[in-house]
């Protein structure tokens, strides 16, 4: 959940902290983020894809359901107060 929140605040900090940075340095250093921040959602999953290697093409999948559940979870905080019954009368 707080991937969804902190994977893009991290860019943000990393492009602000390499303002002095020249073009292609301050290139390599978001590219090297994203790639660690993406390899590290699927770390554990390292060892069913060492047995199952077919399962390598799930790997964008995890990803997106990575983030499909953060929203999901942001969703349910910000309504955790509302509540309806569709076949009671409120």
């Amino acid at each position: 959940m707080h991937s969804l929140l902190t994977d893009p605040l991290l860019l943000y900090l990393l492009y602000r902290a390499t303002d002095s940075y020249d073009g292609v340095t301050r290139s390599w250093a978001s590219f090297l983020l994203m790639l660690w921040m993406l390899i590290a959602k699927i770390a554990k999953l390292f060892p069913h894809f060492y047995r199952r290697p077919r399962d390598i093409f799930l790997i964008p999948v995890t990803w997106a359901f990575g983030y499909m559940h953060g929203f999901i979870k942001y969703y349910a905080l910000l309504t955790i107060g509302e509540t309806s019954w569709g076949s009671r009368e409120s």
